[in-house]
């Protein structure tokens, strides 16, 4: 076949695998020819397509034309639909017309992949907006190869990705790959080999002009008029900053002052960043000692109330009057003891949050009062006529069972139905038990701090007797647990002799009932889900198997157990 042929069959391969492109007069807008996806996304067939016009479809011409940047819009469909799509208009000649090559990227799913990625790393928002700009304004590296891998044809982005290794037209990817172990000669000889195209092949590269990139490679096959496979086009697109952003969230510990990475803490870690972006009241529910009140200090911190202040109120501490007096302010003279006019925290917490910790245990009075101030944001100060107005949100929590209390009379229901326009429930430490380790880190490293000391951990004994307990106080229990170990004990471990008589007293009845099976072989279950909790750590993770370090080498040696840590650097 003739050298024309091929281009020719190339050039049109290349236009159908670019996605939606359009070619179009430039005189007049006059489209001249369409790929199958364009076709696909305006619903029409090719005949009515040629008759249109860019205008027609949508498109203006003259905002990026004949500068031929690229623009991010809103393109609205036949049918009602709307896409958010990246568009490129660049001048070329077609058949002997001065014409505009119109590409479009459809970034619609993108666009609700990086939404969903920011609502659980706000912490990383920096890296994720510059993860959109680069997704958004870089165009993917195409390289084209004849049926001998020798490379025919490359766009520019293919210099920023494969720039060492000289991956340019003429040069041959066999050699390439036997000089340098070039990734692209794999997906590159599957096609060859099968005839059929491959998709989503994640090749890493070093050859480029930047450190390791992770690449995802489509290849498509290249035909002539007779079927015959005549090359390959490799299409690359650059998502190393994706696959670093997975990695930061894999490995991440907690949401500001809240320490967890299981499932349970991940789910509330994203459900903050939804509340915090909104204003209406937020019910926290849980057992006590849970960190109810850090989840309100989270949702306050991460929303736009952040510069205002956060005031807390424990409504269990304070009698009828002097709840009320605390919470709306009063006057001098309103009762006995009243020698001044004083604040309420809803007056201190103006532009901020109010934080209402046991709500359930206010009066039904004090109910009334508040049910009306979260309905008009308005109230009186005790002993006071005139009405104040407050621009504050209100976040309440409770451990009791606020459904059971207005069954029995204690609670409003309208006032139930109020706060709990957005419930969050956090759930008791022993229904995360996988982030025991971390807590006992963080405290180890707080009381380190604060008493002067330096301990290094807890004992593999003591690690699975706290991963076992109960955990009535919850995450309160097991911070008080850890500093009763630090008054109680020296040495550089936290043994079970250190630990809280009710602790001991566990420790004891679990040992003769023979229940914690610590003396079983160890399978490779046991062992991964160790090295998983610790962040494939040996030290810690034979700690928290009760093994030491030689042995679990081993026991990881004899069943087969690869460090992935070490396999993901190679």
């Amino acid at each position: 076949m003739s050298f024309e042929t091929s281009r020719q069959s190339l050039h049109e391969a290349a236009f159908e695998s670019g996605g939606v492109r359009l070619v179009a007069r430039r005189l007049d807008g006059c489209v001249l020819e369409a790929s199958k996806p364009a076709l696909a996304m305006w619903g029409m067939d090719k005949e009515r397509m040629l008759s249109a016009t860019l205008e027609d479809l949508g498109l203006s011409l003259p905002p990026f034309f004949p500068s031929g940047r690229v623009a991010i819009l809103e393109l609205s469909l036949p049918g009602g639909s709307a896409r958010h799509v990246e568009l490129e208009a660049t001048p070329m000649e077609w058949g002997g017309m001065d014409t505009v090559l119109v590409s479009i990227r459809d970034l619609t799913a993108q666009q609700r992949a990086e939404e969903t990625l920011r609502r659980a790393a706000l912490e990383i928002d920096r890296q994720r907006q510059t993860l959109e700009t680069i997704l958004e304004h870089i165009p993917d590296a195409i390289i084209a190869t004849d049926a001998d891998k020798r490379v025919i044809k490359v766009n520019a982005p293919v210099e920023k990705l494969c720039g060492r290794c000289n991956v340019a037209p003429g040069a041959d990817i066999n050699a390439l790959a036997h000089e340098q172990d070039c990734p692209l000669h794999a997906p590159l000889h599957q096609v060859l080999e099968s005839n059929r195209p491959v998709e989503d092949y994640r090749l890493t590269l070093q050859c480029g002009n930047e450190q390791t990139q992770v690449v995802l490679c489509n290849a498509r096959p290249l035909t002539n008029g007779k079927g015959d496979l005549v090359g390959v086009v490799l299409v690359l697109r650059d998502i190393s900053s994706m696959v670093d952003m997975e990695r930061q969230l894999d490995q991440r510990m907690g949401f500001g002052a809240i320490v967890g990475k299981s499932q349970l803490m991940r789910s509330i870690f994203s459900r903050i960043e939804q509340y915090a972006d909104v204003d209406a009241t937020v019910l926290i529910t849980g057992e006590s000692g849970t960190g109810k009140d850090l989840i309100a200090e989270a949702i306050h911190a991460t929303g736009p109330r952040a510069k205002g202040p956060l005031v807390k109120l424990n409504c269990a501490a304070l009698s009828e009057n002097l709840l009320e007096s605390e919470l709306f302010g009063h006057v001098r003279g309103a009762f006995t003891g009243a020698v001044s006019d004083k604040a309420g925290r809803i007056q201190a917490a103006e532009g901020g949050t109010l934080f209402l910790d046991e709500i359930g245990d206010i009066s039904p009075h004090t109910q009334l009062r508040l049910l009306r101030f979260l309905e008009s944001k308005e109230y009186e100060r005790v002993g006071e006529s005139s009405t104040r107005k407050a621009d504050v949100r209100i976040i309440a929590a409770t451990n009791a069972n606020l459904t059971q209390a207005i069954r029995d009379g204690r609670f409003r229901a309208d006032l139930y139905y109020r706060l709990r326009v957005m419930v969050l429930h956090v759930p008791p430490l022993k229904e995360r038990a996988e982030d025991i380790p971390l807590l006992v880190d963080a405290f180890i490293r707080r009381f380190n701090s604060e008493h002067t000391k330096a301990v290094e951990g807890v004992t593999g004994e003591v690690l699975q007797l706290l991963l076992h307990y109960h955990w009535p106080g919850n995450v309160r229990e097991l911070k008080h647990t850890i500093e009763h170990a630090f008054v109680v004990g020296s040495g550089k471990h936290i043994e079970c002799s250190h630990l809280p008589a009710e602790l001991r007293e566990y420790a004891t009845r679990e040992s003769s009932k023979g229940s914690r099976g610590r003396r079983r072989d160890l399978t490779a279950e046991d062992i991964i889900q160790a090295l998983e909790q610790t962040g494939w750590k040996k030290a810690p993770a034979a700690r928290l198997l009760g093994v030491g370090r030689t042995t679990l080498y081993m026991k990881m040696d004899a069943l087969g157990i690869v460090d992935r840590r070490r396999a993901a650097r190679k």
